[in-house]
């Protein structure tokens, strides 16, 4: 994903696998990972929070999806090609823009 997203040259919501060092930035990239699935607190522990980010990660519906990218002047989705839900973003609207065998990318449509 790192090559992928600096050939992409856009900024993302939040980076999962990097968190900031400086003590007044680490409660907005948290309040971003958040947002980012649908949470209103963090669970307990690590491992308890990657599991809960991933499921609701992959089951975010099309409709969280637009309002969060509003929220964040997004463009568009980075989705994993085996989301169960992959394909209700196009039911409703969302182009298919890039497909390889592990991401999909949808731009936002902003009706």
């Amino acid at each position: 994903m790192e090559g992928f997203r600096a050939l992409s040259q856009r900024g993302i919501i939040v980076n999962v696998k990097c968190f900031p060092l400086k003590p007044n930035e680490i409660k907005e990239w948290e309040r971003r990972l958040l947002d980012l699935v649908d949470l209103s607190e963090s669970p307990k522990n690590d491992e308890e929070w990657f599991i809960h980010f991933l499921e609701r990660y992959t089951r975010l519906s099309p409709d969280y999806c637009t309002s969060l990218a509003r929220k964040y002047n997004c463009q568009y989705l980075i989705a994993y090609q085996e989301q169960p839900n992959l394909y209700q973003f196009v039911k409703k609207g969302w182009p298919l823009v890039y497909e390889n065998p592990i991401y999909a990318v949808f731009a936002v449509p902003y009706n």
